[in-house]
């Protein structure tokens, strides 16, 4: 296996070795659910560049929290749980729930077929709600969840090649 050079290879790797072996740690150093935290964090601040409203108020992820991971099929890991986030306006920050599901080409590739990254939550008025609780979506096993009741949901994928 090549070593992983980029945020998304490292990322990829921090959670193969997740689902290969929670309790594993690095080298006798943070857990492999530690470092994902952090991995997360910066991959959430490249997400936002997404979105127009985040992009547009220079928001970012500034720590993970409660976090939360399943394998949801043998190419596929989701991750979920809290960010801190703040924006370049003063009153601008919080915490706000996140959820991502990374899916594989294949078992154990460094690489994303696709990322879905679902973030914040909005409330009746559609405005984004500053809470450090869990959506409510994931709290309930077997929801049928709906991507408008986030503030941000959005589906990156690796640019084909030409």
């Amino acid at each position: 296996m090549s070593v992983p050079e980029t945020l998304d290879q490292r990322l990829a790797s921090a959670l193969w070795d997740w689902a290969d072996a929670s309790e594993q740690s690095f080298d006798d150093g943070p857990s492999v659910q530690e470092c994902l935290a952090s991995l997360l964090e910066s991959f959430l601040c490249d997400a936002f560049t997404y979105w127009p409203h985040a992009s547009r108020q220079g928001w970012w992820s500034d720590g993970v929290i409660e976090l939360h991971l399943e394998r949801i099929s043998p190419t596929a890991i989701r991750a979920f749980g809290s960010t801190y986030w703040a924006g370049s306006k003063s009153d601008e920050f919080g915490d706000g729930p996140f959820e991502i599901e990374f899916y594989f080409v294949d078992d154990h590739s460094l690489g994303f077929a696709r990322t879905v990254v679902r973030f914040g939550w909005k409330d009746k008025d559609g405005i984004i709600t500053k809470s450090s609780s869990i959506h409510p979506r994931l709290r309930k096993q077997g929801r049928q969840f709906r991507n408008s009741e986030w503030a941000m949901a959005i589906e990156l994928k690796p640019p084909k090649n030409t």
